[in-house]
């Protein structure tokens, strides 16, 4: 029993620590402005990096300067679901979990459980006014 719950904690451990020096959509605050979207510090400073949902794993966005300029989403394997480039005339790109391309349409019918997860952490995402 000692060695099982020995294992439980360090499977904890190893799957937390995946988490640990990442930023998240939490840490930051978000703002619109014409047709663009922008990422901030919670100071108040313009953000550039990399932001991922509060699992580190189903949505990632890069930033630059303060401008989102991908949003990524992954499959539970792994592999890439999509990618969005947001603004105006942004270009949206669907895989499916083998990386066959996709329409949107196509995207939304087969894989309504990733589509469930981004509801999911739109929670995640603070608006700020400017």
């Amino acid at each position: 029993m000692k060695k099982v719950l020995i294992i439980l904690v360090l499977f904890t451990c190893f799957i937390s620590c995946d988490n640990l020096g990442k930023t998240h959509f939490t840490d930051l605050d978000f703002r619109r402005n014409q047709g663009n979207e922008y990422a901030y510090k919670k100071d108040g400073t313009v953000f550039s990096g990399t932001a991922w949902s509060s699992d580190g794993k189903t949505v990632k966005i890069d930033v630059n300067n303060g401008v989102i300029t991908t949003v990524t989403i992954y499959h539970s394997n792994g592999n890439i679901a999509g990618t969005t480039h947001p603004g105006i005339g942004g270009s949206d790109t669907y895989y499916g979990i083998n990386g066959n391309t996709l329409t949107k349409q196509q995207f939304k019918q087969q894989y309504s459980d990733v589509m469930a997860q981004l509801d999911a952490f739109g929670h995640e995402v603070h608006y700020i006014e400017k």
